[in-house]
């Protein structure tokens, strides 16, 4: 008589999928799981559950718990501080491990309670704006706790007035100047601190404007030069775009002249004379204009310089031991008065000047 082997198998299967894990409790080194049981459990009871994890980017799971856990729920320790990991859960039972979970999110392991720096998502961007309109400077900073918010104006703290208007929405800082003068041209700052640290951005603030001089109360009156003395004048003015600029002096474009130099920066017109003279002295006229409009200033400039030759003098009358001359001024005088005259005589047998009068 004929034999066969028979296979005692269980009546159930492993159990399915438990739900996707949710992450609670962060700490600095270790986080707290919860979990749905799996919708089938394979016809058999669940007998505990398994805990794996693996650090992001990585492939490995790793198993955590060394025994089956016998609730939803688990807290995971023993990790490090800015990892970051995911988390799965297996159920079990006595047919076996079944599937893995879908993975939790990735979780960065942090104490919730930790400081974090300010860090700027959004910095300050170098902005022009229109004179007499409203410039409005725009940043957005992170950190734990909140950041405290400092605006500054060069190295002065700005406050919240009529010109300044500070404000605030979640993550975003917002600093509005009103309206915009060629005074607001400046390096505008905003500060975020916090215990953790703190941050700073900076931006460059322009406003567009016609130009205008701003001619200093000295350079109202003459400006008095000797000969041979370097002549640098530097006037001070506002406007943006950067002007053009023209010299003129009794009409003449002075622009292209070697002895005259013109330079212009983006706050003041430099006008440099070289071997200045009595040509030198009068008036000049210095026109600036862009897109947005133009100025005028006049400076009126004097170079003291010796007199021309007087005109020949004439014999008037004759004695036996004196003459007595007289002579027409000088055409130039060097731009001053003339305070006296020095004659001269010929010694005829020497044929050398020497003082008379």
């Amino acid at each position: 008589r004929s034999s066969s082997s028979i296979t005692a198998q269980l009546p159930f299967k492993p159990p399915g999928s438990p739900g996707q894990p949710d992450v609670n409790e962060i700490t600095n080194n270790s986080v707290k799981l919860n979990w749905d049981k799996p919708v089938s459990d394979g016809g058999g009871p669940i007998t505990g559950y398994w805990i794996e994890k693996r650090e992001i980017n990585s492939d490995k799971w790793i198993p955590v718990n060394l025994s089956p856990c016998q609730s939803n729920r688990y807290t995971v320790a023993s990790l490090i501080e800015d990892y970051t990991y995911e988390f799965r859960i297996i159920a079990e039972n006595e047919a076996g491990k079944g599937t893995p979970s879908d993975a939790t999110k990735s979780t960065k392991i942090k104490d919730p309670n930790a400081s974090i720096a300010p860090d700027f998502i959004k910095k300050l961007k170098d902005t022009d704006g229109n004179e007499g309109k409203t410039i409005r400077l725009e940043a957005e900073v992170i950190g734990t706790p909140i950041p405290d918010i400092e605006w500054f104006k060069g190295t002065k703290e700005i406050s919240q007035n009529a010109k300044y208007t500070i404000t605030r929405d979640g993550d975003k800082c917002i600093l509005a100047i009103t309206n915009a003068t060629p005074d607001d041209i400046d390096e505008y700052t905003i500060k975020a601190r916090n215990k953790g640290g703190s941050r700073v951005s900076r931006c460059n603030v322009n406003v567009r404007s016609p130009p205008k001089f701003r001619l200093p109360p000295k350079y109202q009156d003459i400006l008095n030069y000797d000969k041979g003395e370097p002549i640098v004048i530097k006037i001070p003015y506002t406007g943006s775009p950067l002007p053009n600029v023209t010299l003129t002096k009794d009409g003449k474009d002075l622009t292209k002249d070697k002895n005259v130099s013109i330079d212009i920066s983006d706050r003041a017109i430099t006008l440099t004379i070289r071997n200045g003279d009595k040509n030198t002295s009068g008036p000049y006229k210095i026109k600036l204009g862009n897109n947005l409009g133009e100025d005028e200033a006049t400076l009126r400039i004097h170079v003291s310089d010796v007199p021309d030759k007087p005109h020949t003098p004439q014999i008037d009358s004759i004695s036996n031991d004196s003459v007595v001359l007289s002579w027409k001024a000088p055409e130039d005088n060097g731009g001053s008065i003339i305070t006296n005259y020095i004659i001269e005589k010929l010694d005829p047998e020497t044929g050398k000047w020497t003082k008379a009068a």
